[in-house]
């Protein structure tokens, strides 16, 4: 067997694998909300809590702001 036809089976297997782990749904780029908290010093283990509040939240700090990126169901204006 040819390394050129068995390259396609094995990225169907892991495509498959991949999608059956994971349960989140795919997102949709103009559905990413983003939202600041600005505190003295930002505590990464406070901002990730504060933004798992949200729809497939994740928090990163930047400085002295807790930046929240979640899903939306409306696109931002």
């Amino acid at each position: 067997m040819k390394i050129s036809s068995v390259v396609p089976i094995i990225f169907v297997i892991i495509l498959t694998v991949s999608s059956a782990v994971d349960a989140h749904p795919v997102w949709i780029p103009e559905h990413r909300c983003r939202q600041k908290f600005h505190s003295d010093k930002c505590d990464s283990k406070r901002c990730m809590q504060k933004c798992l509040e949200k729809r497939q939240g994740h928090g990163i700090c930047s400085g002295s702001y807790c930046i929240c990126t979640y899903f939306c169901y409306q696109p931002p204006n």
